[in-house]
């Protein structure tokens, strides 16, 4: 079995660095080329008196954090990197950038622990390993 591409959800999650390991430790392993992706949306805060313009500088600051933070973790173990953002929901970017792997890693919440269960996601199995992460063979 070989992985042409494994995608990792990346956020400011203390469990997205395991994550990133865990995705760059199977890169490396199947020599696939590691993605990293995150979403970020505008949104202001409760009361916050902020431009637009303003705003997309925060979360364009926000999404190179993250892909720093990947590429600096994902480049120690994996040998090819590839970084994907988009100033939206984390639930809208994932799925759509989905397609160009074979394989996603993601996460969950730490405040909504789940017990283990297989669930399907477009007629795909997404399986819950002991770390909180979770794995998804997408083709």
């Amino acid at each position: 079995m070989t992985f042409a591409a494994i995608m990792v959800a990346v956020d400011f999650d203390p469990a997205s660095k395991a994550r990133i390991k865990l995705a760059a430790d199977l890169a490396r392993r199947f020599g696939s080329l590691l993605i990293g992706v995150a979403g970020w949306p505008l949104l202001k805060r409760p009361g916050e008196k902020i431009s637009d313009n303003d705003l997309a500088e925060r979360a364009s600051k926000e999404l190179r954090s993250l892909g720093e933070g990947f590429r600096k973790i994902a480049e120690e173990v994996a040998v090819r990197v590839e970084w994907r953002s988009s100033m939206n929901f984390p639930r809208e970017v994932i799925p759509k950038e989905a397609r160009a792997a074979d394989l996603l890693v993601i996460g969950q919440s730490i405040c909504c622990p789940a017990t283990s269960f297989t669930v399907t996601i477009q007629e795909r199995s997404l399986w819950r390993l002991a770390d909180q992460s979770w794995w998804c063979r997408l083709r």
